[in-house]
């Protein structure tokens, strides 16, 4: 055997895709170059003239067709980005496409405006975690429960109160984190207040061992953790607003949707 002729390469492994099986040569009557990719049509040399042994020119991705709408051709650009719109993706409808849902809910009772405000603490029974602590009305949120729903439905359970005692329910547009470590985990929890009806009063379950209508002051320097002082300040600056509160405001027609102004 004599060497082998300069430019050629003996072909390693199994033969490529395309047909192009004689040792990394072009089959006899095949074009040059790498086979044509699915629904391409390979543009030989043109009539009368040899292969093109310059270099290759940059290989050009089609364009998009021309019937497609301007809006859907500058979208080209982006379309290997994240796709939320696309229908495996879209939420059920009636519900925002987000996926954060807090374990437990803390709902604010009060009572009054301007300078009679009073609001509702709760004394923890002895024998419960945080026992002796002032608080609001707090729970955990059942499987599929909605959120508004757990909130109204702890309120029930641990002050007796319906919707028929409330006149307003509020977002208070608070999240509150904290570390739990029972569970080796950081819980989230949802805030609302309700303003109760006059003349109203609380019958407790035995998660609570006594109650205390207060000002927001009192409540402050009784309260122990920073977000509830804080709710507590939400309540007097926001809601007694009169143009801020509604935008706080939720319906009180059991689905608590949010009430525009």
């Amino acid at each position: 055997m004599g060497r082998p002729r300069r430019g050629r390469r003996a072909c390693r492994g199994p033969p490529p895709a395309g047909g192009h099986a004689f040792g990394g040569r072009t089959a006899p009557g095949q074009p040059r170059g790498p086979p044509p990719l699915p629904g391409q049509v390979h543009q030989g040399p043109a009539p009368g003239r040899g292969p093109h042994r310059g270099p290759r020119a940059p290989t050009l991705l089609p364009r998009a067709p021309t019937h497609r709408s301007a809006a859907l051709r500058r979208l080209a650009s982006v379309r290997r980005g994240p796709r939320p719109h696309a229908p495996r993706t879209a939420p059920p409808p009636g519900r925002p496409g987000v996926s954060l849902r807090p374990d437990l809910t803390a709902t604010w009772l009060y009572r009054g405006q301007g300078p009679e405000l009073e609001i509702l603490l709760l004394h923890r029974a002895p024998g419960r975690i945080l026992a002796g602590m002032w608080q609001c009305v707090t729970g955990g949120l059942e499987a599929d429960e909605r959120i508004i729903d757990g909130a109204l439905r702890e309120v029930s359970e641990e002050t007796g109160f319906t919707l028929a005692d409330l006149e307003a329910l509020y977002d208070l547009d608070m999240i509150n984190s904290f570390t739990e470590p029972s569970y080796d985990a950081v819980l989230l929890e949802a805030t609302f207040a309700a303003r109760v009806r006059s003349g109203r009063e609380p019958t407790l379950s035995l998660e609570h061992d006594g109650l205390r209508w207060c000002s927001a002051e009192e409540a402050r320097r009784l309260l122990v953790w920073p977000a509830y002082r804080e709710a507590v300040g939400r309540i007097v600056t926001e809601l007694a607003d009169p143009d801020r509160a509604p935008w706080f405001q939720l319906s009180l027609d059991g689905r608590g949707q949010r009430v525009v102004p």
